[in-house]
């Protein structure tokens, strides 16, 4: 049974996650979208407020679109809660067009 304390903690992990996986993917799309560069794929720990969590990122090239580079993107974040592994993810697409030289 979970304590107060422990939903409150929860609760606040959630939210400063979600926030910090919202402004990640905000630069993940616009390195992509608008500089055409691949940031690199893979994990480390990233420290929000006083707790270190693990991120995950990882894109795919979708295949069939001409001219076109459409990525699928995965973040997730994950971190041990109450002994129990929490994962938080987000997917999300970003189009890359070249753009060709007038």
């Amino acid at each position: 049974m979970l304590t107060s304390l422990e939903i409150y903690n929860s609760s606040q992990n959630y939210l400063g996650v979600k926030d910090w996986l919202e402004k990640e993917a905000w630069m993940v799309e616009d390195s992509i979208s608008h500089k055409g560069i691949l940031p690199l794929q893979g994990g480390d720990y990233v420290v929000l407020g006083n707790r270190k969590f693990f991120y995950q990122l990882s894109y795919n090239l979708v295949e069939g679109i001409k001219k076109n580079n459409l990525y699928e993107v995965n973040l997730s974040v994950s971190w041990k809660q109450a002994d129990k592994k929490v994962n938080v993810k987000k997917t999300f697409y970003v189009l890359y067009q070249e753009r060709e030289e007038k």
